[in-house]
C-alpha cells in the first residue's frame, strides 16, 4: 500500500511510503499536480492520500494568500479530476502523533524541529526541510491508521 502525504503549501511538497519494501520517495510540490499523480501509476497501486488541512494566514500578504489557495484547489481539482479518494486532517492532529514536548515552540522553531524528527525516523534519506512535513504525513498514515480511513474527512466528490 502506498501512504502519500502532501503539504499542500507553495513550499510544500508529496511524499509516498511504501509499506511493502519501506521505501520513501518525495517531490517538491510541481505544477501542474496532476502529472506527479499519474508517475504514481495510483490506478496500479492500492492507496491512501492524505492532504494537510491547512489555510492562509493572517501573516501573510494578498499575494501569498491567493497564491496558497491557488495550489490548494490546483491540488484538489487534480487528485478529484482522477476520483481518488483524499482525506483532509489538520496539523495538530498529525502532529500529535509524534512527541508534543518536542514540537513546542514558534513557527521557525517548529518547523526545525519537524525537519530533526523527520531525519531521525528516516536516517539514511537525504532531503530538504520543505519536504518534512509530507514525510512526517505520510509516516502518520501509516503508523497510526494504516488501511482504517474511518476517521477522516473524506474530500468531497
Amino acid at each position: 500500500m502506498l501512504f502519500i502525504g502532501i503539504d499542500p503549501g507553495d513550499t510544500g511538497g508529496v511524499a509516498v511510503l511504501n509499506d511493502k519494501d519501506d521505501t520513501l520517495t518525495f517531490s517538491k510540490y510541481k505544477r501542474p499536480f496532476g502529472s506527479l499523480l499519474d508517475e504514481l501509476e495510483l490506478e496500479k497501486n492500492e492507496h491512501v492520500i492524505l492532504l494537510e488541512k491547512v489555510g492562509a494566514s493572517p501573516q501573510m500578504g494578498t499575494t501569498s494568500a491567493f497564491t496558497f489557495g491557488k495550489n490548494s484547489g490546483s491540488i484538489e481539482e487534480a487528485i478529484l479530476d482522477r476520483s481518488l479518494e483524499c482525506y483532509h486532517l489538520l496539523p495538530q492532529e498529525w502532529q500529535s502523533h509524534f512527541d508534543k514536548e518536542k514540537l513546542k515552540g514558534d513557527y521557525d522553531k517548529k518547523k526545525q524541529k519537524l525537519f530533526l524528527l523527520a531525519k531521525e525516523l528516516f536516517p539514511n534519506l537525504k532531503f530538504p526541510k520543505y519536504i518534512a512535513d509530507a514525510i512526517l504525513i505520510a509516516k502518520f498514515l501509516k503508523d497510526r491508521h494504516g488501511n482504517n480511513t474511518s476517521n477522516y474527512r473524506k474530500l468531497v466528490q
